[in-house]
């Protein structure tokens, strides 16, 4: 009893010394996963953890540096002894984007700007441009595009140029080819993508090519 006794309370003392010892020092970082949000900005918000033991520096620690930037979702931190702590940052998926100068403003489904980009790294994203001051002022109809185009899956929204809406019921959305999607408004948008994503893979009919897709009620599609 007495030598296990001991032998808890010197792994205890063990553990405590490694807890707060400079030996583990944090000295480098190492961040990965980083589009939206600039690696130096993010290696600027960690610098706080520089010097900390390592066993000190967790999940919670890190996300209360980084959480703050709107393009980071959720962190993922793993301790490389002897002084090294490896960050993933998960990033928001950005679904829009809105010119604004030279640069663009890149939004989540949710309608939140996740950050504003150069127009080259912007155009990396593949996304579809709202370009119209109305449909960015009025935030219900903003809120009804980014919806709309969260719920497109990935091979469809990168063929969309832009969307606009005059109303919440009103999202139209613009093919790279130059076709049109009537969408209305945001409810059964999974139905709606999956029965354009079935028109989309008709082959056309050069003789009577197809301009326009309506999926306003996806039950009875529409095409022109």
């Amino acid at each position: 009893m007495i030598g296990g006794a001991g032998a808890l309370v010197l792994l205890g003392i063990l553990g405590a010394v490694l807890y707060f010892s400079p030996v583990l020092a944090i000295q480098q970082i190492k961040v990965t996963g980083t589009d939206l949000l600039e690696q130096s900005r993010a290696e600027e918000l960690l610098e706080p953890v520089i010097g900390e033991p390592l066993p000190q520096v967790g999940q919670r620690t890190v996300e209360d540096l980084v959480g703050g930037e709107p393009a980071v979702d959720t962190v993922r931190v793993h301790a490389e002894p002897p002084n090294s702590l490896s960050v993933e940052i998960v990033e928001h998926q950005p679904v829009a984007m809105v010119p604004k100068g030279d640069s663009h403003v890149l939004y989540s489904a949710s309608g939140e700007a996740l950050a504003t980009l150069s127009g080259e790294r912007a155009s990396t994203f593949q996304l579809p441009s709202v370009s119209s001051a109305e449909d960015v002022s009025d935030p219900e109809v903003f809120d009804a595009i980014t919806s709309v185009l969260g719920t497109l899956p990935e091979p469809i929204r990168t063929r969309m140029e832009s969307a606009s809406a005059e109303t919440v019921d009103s999202v139209t959305l613009q093919l790279t080819d130059g076709r049109t999607v009537l969408w209305g408004n945001a409810d059964k948008g999974a139905r709606k993508a999956q029965v354009l994503e079935a028109l989309l893979n008709v082959p056309e009919d050069e003789e009577a090519p197809i301009r326009e897709f309506d999926v306003s009620t996806p039950d009875r599609p529409v095409t022109r």
